[in-house]
């Protein structure tokens, strides 16, 4: 058994991106993505960009699934990145605007912690996925997840917004 891989340093955990501040290109472009274009929720309005973002997160999460080659996984969290980036400042846009003016610090603050919970719900569901099914099933159920969120904003965004 040979020594484990070493940075400059000579350390091991400098390999580490989590450690290191390095990050994935899934990231990369999710950060960037959300610098240039913070306001087109604002400017297009919610359901409209969360209906764009749903889509594109759904393909990518397939060209994942599908991937056969690295290069094609790479694009393919490009892609998710460029449609996850934008789902939750586009959703929370429309959940503000659904509740009455007083309401809005509410749910400021209920939205982010409803949307942490799916989240944090995601995680063991795909892993339970990809135990039983394998890891491309995981990206599969993902994409049918940003599919069905699509569905439940297409039909929420439909309808017009009711005030008592």
């Amino acid at each position: 058994m040979g020594r484990p891989a070493t940075s400059r340093t000579g350390h091991p955990s400098n390999r580490n991106p989590a450690l290191t501040g390095r990050q994935s290109p899934h990231a990369r472009v999710t950060q960037k993505w959300q610098i240039l274009n913070h306001a087109l929720p604002d400017r297009l309005g919610g359901s409209r960009v969360a209906l764009v973002s749903l889509t594109v997160e759904a393909v990518g999460l397939l060209l994942i699934a599908s991937a056969s080659r690295p290069i094609a996984a790479l694009l393919g969290t490009v892609i998710t990145g460029l449609g996850y980036s934008m789902v939750f400042p586009s959703l929370g846009v429309g959940a503000v605007r659904r509740v009455p003016a007083e309401s809005h610090g509410g749910a400021l603050g209920i939205f982010p912690a409803c949307f942490d919970l799916g989240l944090g719900a995601a995680g063991p569901a795909a892993g339970l996925v990809a135990s039983g099914f394998g890891l491309s099933a995981a990206f599969v159920a993902a994409s049918a997840a940003a599919l069905v969120s699509l569905g439940v904003v297409w039909r929420s965004g439909s309808r017009p917004l009711s005030r008592p």
